[in-house]
């Protein structure tokens, strides 16, 4: 699904190149769950937008789906993304005046989608991630998780082969960030392929296997995480010999179980909906239900 060939990214500073990726070599098959980990300047941002069409390589070549992406114009790119690729960010990236629907709506007026259409996905997105009861509510009135859940069903309603996700857990705590990280799991076993970014172990465990990177290089294990934090990655990992299955040198194999390995996306969601809010989720605001159901079925943007 995804093949990089000697990636290279630099930007001009001053009179000198700044090299933030250097021969990059990754492939990644479709339904894969994949973490890239490494310390903060090591280059695995820059990877992430590289492989979503965010930006491109200096050199090297980008085959998604066997199409050479690197060679795209900006419009082909943008298109790409449309298409193919869901994204959540750390912050949301939700737009302030929008509600719920609105923000999941987005993808699909830049699709072309029709009115009908849109609303009948985004209100399908919105109950998958369970906030079907929270589609009126602006952001300033979601707590941290419902945002991130918003985000999440942005990313998947122009149901696309790849979500990318960087450091979606960052601005969350850590009871709220299982729930997220449990969604995504029960995504990937539902078809789609997951790339994620992170720092942290306990996130990174998630995925089937983990790339590490260090000064814009893949790499190996030992040069980004320390033994305690490599041994605890390796035991929620399966045994198979990653030799076989690695063309880089920094992977990791896990066997990830949801609490339930045949639950869906929603049921997943739906728990996380029926207990309390925790008190770090400092930005939630008391708004009723009933509020939610007297408000038109397609309300304006405020």
């Amino acid at each position: 699904m995804i093949e990089l060939k000697q990636i290279t990214k630099s930007y001009p500073v001053a009179e000198e190149d700044l090299v933030v990726l250097k021969d990059i070599d990754l492939t990644i098959q479709e339904g894969e769950f994949v973490a890239i980990m490494g310390p903060s300047g090591s280059g695995k941002s820059t990877l992430m937008n590289m492989i979503g069409c965010l930006d491109k390589p200096t050199a090297g070549e980008y085959l998604l789906h066997g199409n050479q992406v690197s060679a795209y114009d900006e419009k082909e790119l943008a298109g790409v993304r449309n298409r193919s690729v869901g994204f959540v960010f750390q912050q949301f990236q939700l737009l302030p005046r929008l509600n719920a629907l609105e923000n999941v709506e987005l993808p699909m007026i830049y699709a072309g989608v029709g009115k009908k259409e849109r609303l009948e996905r985004a209100e399908e997105a919105l109950d998958k991630v369970g906030l079907s009861n929270r589609k009126r509510h602006l952001p300033n009135e979601l707590s941290g998780g419902q945002k991130q859940r918003v985000a999440i069903a942005r990313s998947i309603v122009n149901q696309p082969d790849l979500i990318l996700a960087d450091e979606p857990t960052g601005a969350l705590d850590s009871k709220t960030g299982v729930q997220i990280m449990e969604m995504f799991t029960m995504l990937n076993q539902e078809g789609t392929t997951v790339i994620l970014v992170t720092h942290e172990a306990e996130v990174a465990s998630y995925a089937n296997r983990t790339i590490f990177v260090r000064d814009g290089e893949i790499t190996t294990a030992d040069e980004v995480v320390d033994k305690t934090t490599y041994e605890r990655l390796v035991s929620s990992h399966a045994t198979e010999d990653t030799a076989e299955r690695a063309n880089q040198t920094a992977v990791t194999p896990a066997s990830v179980e949801s609490k339930d390995k045949h639950a869906t996306t929603k049921e997943v969601a739906d728990e996380a909906t029926s207990e309390k809010i925790t008190p770090e989720d400092t930005t939630e605001v008391a708004v009723s239900d009933e509020q939610d159901q007297s408000s038109p079925d397609e309300g304006g943007t405020p």
